[in-house]
C-alpha cells in the first residue's frame, strides 16, 4: 500500500487522500480500530484541500498558465514555420532555415515541455542570441519570423514578471506552506495503513481484507498514472 507520493502532482495527492477517506468512511473506521488515524488523516486533508483551492484560485496563477500557453504556442509555431522552409526552392531561405534550425535544436525542440524556470531561461537565451548575431536576425527576417520572435519575447517576459509576482506572494504569506501540509497528509496516510495492516494480522477478518484490498487497488491505479506519465515526454512544472 505504498503510493509513489514523491511523483504525485499536488492535485493527485489531494484527490488520493479524499479517495482513501471515502473508502474508510464506507467501512466503519471504529469497527476497524482506526478511527483516530482516520480522524488525523481527515484533519490533514482538510488543511491540504484548503491550501490547494486557494492556490488554484489565485489570479496570478491563472495568468501564469495563460502566458505559458501563449509562449508555448509561439515556440511551436516558430518550429513549424522553420521546418516548412527545409526544402524551399530558394537557397537563401534554406540557409536561413538551417541557421534557425540549429539555434532551435540547441535549446531543445521540447523546450516548451521544460519546467517553468528552464523554459524561461531557454527562451531568453535564444532571443539574446538572435538579437546579438546579425546573421540570425537576418535569418528570422528572411523567413518572415521577426514578429514571431517578438511575440515569443513579449510572452516570455510577461510570464517571468507574473511568475516572480506569485513567488513574492507566496513568500509574504504567513500561512503554512502547501509542501509542509502535503508531507503531513502523506505521513498520516502511512500511519493509518500501518495500523490497518497490524490489526489485520492480529485479528484477521473479511472487513480488514476488504478495506485493504480497496486501498491497494486505489494505490495501484494512482501509481500506474505516475508510471504512464514518466514514460511520456516530461511535463511542465505544475502550479
Amino acid at each position: 500500500m505504498q503510493p509513489l507520493f514523491n511523483h504525485f502532482k499536488n492535485a493527485e495527492t489531494v484527490q488520493f487522500s479524499d479517495n482513501v477517506l471515502t473508502i474508510l468512511a464506507a467501512n466503519d473506521p471504529t469497527a476497524l480500530n482506526v478511527a483516530p488515524q482516520v480522524s488525523l488523516l481527515d484533519e490533514r486533508f482538510q488543511g491540504l484541500k484548503k491550501l490547494f483551492i486557494l492556490d488554484q484560485g489565485n489570479a496570478i496563477t491563472a495568468e501564469i498558465q495563460d502566458l505559458d500557453g501563449r509562449r508555448d504556442d509561439a515556440l511551436i509555431g516558430i518550429n513549424a514555420n522553420v521546418d516548412s522552409y527545409q526544402k524551399h526552392y530558394a537557397e537563401t531561405s534554406r540557409t536561413a532555415c538551417e541557421a534557425l534550425r540549429k539555434l532551435l535544436d540547441k535549446h531543445g525542440r521540447d523546450l516548451y515541455r521544460k519546467s517553468y524556470p528552464e523554459e524561461t531561461a531557454g527562451i531568453r537565451s535564444m532571443i539574446d542570441e538572435i538579437e546579438a548575431e546579425t546573421s540570425l536576425t537576418e535569418a528570422a527576417a528572411t523567413l518572415h519570423l521577426t514578429e514571431w520572435f517578438a511575440e515569443l519575447k513579449t510572452a516570455n517576459d510577461l510570464f517571468d514578471t507574473k511568475y516572480l509576482e506569485r513567488n513574492e506572494a507566496y513568500a509574504d504569506a504567513p500561512k503554512e506552506k502547501f509542501a509542509e501540509v502535503r508531507e503531513q497528509t502523506e505521513a498520516a496516510y502511512l500511519t493509518l495503513t500501518k495500523h490497518l495492516s497490524a490489526y489485520a494480522v492480529i485479528n484477521p477478518s473479511e472487513a480488514y481484507d476488504r478495506v485493504i484490498s480497496q486501498i491497494e487497488q486505489l494505490v495501484e491505479s494512482y501509481n500506474q498514472t505516475v508510471k504512464n506519465r514518466q514514460s511520456a515526454p516530461a511535463p511542465e512544472e505544475e502550479v
